[in-house]
């Protein structure tokens, strides 16, 4: 059995002096559950009109759903056209985080992303053809899951993007960042941080009604 955070073995732990729900093993295993309260003191409190903007992994997706059923205030920068059905508005990644960049999983990943909204940095080769010819963006593969028509349409489509993704960290109130229990991948060639391995997320799948296949970003 591990020692408790009461040994003296723990003397220099910076959890030490937490209160006793910080820690799984006082503030839940050690209590019965008739006892456990889940409603623990709140070191902050959001208004719900503040501006929150979320990145991150899955449980993001779950924040900002959750955030926007009770009334706050959940920042989007990239909306859907108004012409593309519901049905396909979150399978082309749009409203699902504040921006079209899909899942952030690293903090290295979105601290790159920062980066390039700003200029300070540029992926060496951060694009992949499939061998249907489509084009995929390697720093967001999946949210285009039919790709680009082609590579000037990709390039331009991410400039919108890093576009939005600056306006949104310069107009946010509150940043949910939420880390993704998952590998990490980084290029060799230049230290770029992608979601996922190369041509991971290029599944073939059916077109939706847009002339050649185009993005459905908004003019």
């Amino acid at each position: 059995m591990p020692p408790r955070i009461d040994d003296p073995r723990y003397a220099t732990c910076p959890y030490r002096d937490l209160p006793a729900e910080n820690r799984w093993a006082d503030g839940v295993a050690a209590v019965a559950p008739d006892r456990l309260n889940p409603h623990t003191p709140a070191p902050f409190r959001i208004d719900p009109g503040a501006r929150i903007a979320t990145a991150g992994s899955c449980f993001a997706q779950h924040i900002s759903r959750a955030l926007a059923g009770r009334g706050f205030t959940y920042q989007v920068v990239e909306p859907a056209p108004p012409w593309l059905p519901d049905a396909d508005r979150v399978r082309y990644n749009f409203a699902v985080f504040s921006a079209r960049y899909g899942n952030v999983y690293t903090a290295l990943q979105l601290f790159q992303l920062f980066e390039t909204c700003y200029g300070r940095r540029e992926p060496a080769d951060a694009v992949w053809r499939a061998p249907d010819g489509r084009w995929f963006d390697l720093l967001r593969p999946r949210i285009q899951p039919d790709g680009f028509a082609c590579r000037d349409e990709l390039l331009t489509d991410r400039m919108h993007h890093r576009r939005a993704v600056r306006r949104m960290f310069e107009t946010l109130d509150v940043f949910v960042f939420t880390l993704g229990l998952t590998e990490a991948w980084v290029s060799r060639t230049d230290g770029t941080s992608t979601p996922s391995r190369r041509g991971a997320g290029a599944e073939s799948s059916p077109r939706i009604g847009t002339s050649s296949g185009t993005s459905p970003r908004p003019k």
